[in-house]
């Protein structure tokens, strides 16, 4: 019984991440790639770079049109002169009432 409630717990948050996945595919530019993506209940933690302001910019917009984010910090910004890429950390709050749960 312990290990049956560890193997369902386990997949209903693989198939919340996939859920939370699919969505960030759909909203992010084809410049953003993301080297880290942490989902909680109550929020999404994302790091990764963009190959332009435009794509920056458009993946805070596009986080921002998820179901249930209610408020997105920028953690940090950098610009990167060798690579010529932008490093960011954004992350979202989630409301529980419409979270990206499964």
């Amino acid at each position: 019984l312990v290990r049956q409630k560890a193997v369902s717990l386990f997949l209903k948050q693989n198939i919340g991440l996939e859920k939370v996945v699919s969505q960030l595919k759909k909203v992010t530019p084809r410049d953003v790639n993301f080297l880290q993506i942490n989902l909680t209940e109550i929020s999404i933690n994302v790091v990764g770079t963009a190959g332009s302001e435009a794509g920056f910019n458009g993946i805070l917009r596009g986080i921002g049109t998820l179901p249930g984010v209610k408020e997105i910090v920028v953690g940090s910004v950098d610009f990167d002169q060798r690579l010529g890429l932008i490093n960011f950390k954004i992350r979202a709050t989630i409301s529980s009432s419409k979270g990206v749960k499964s």
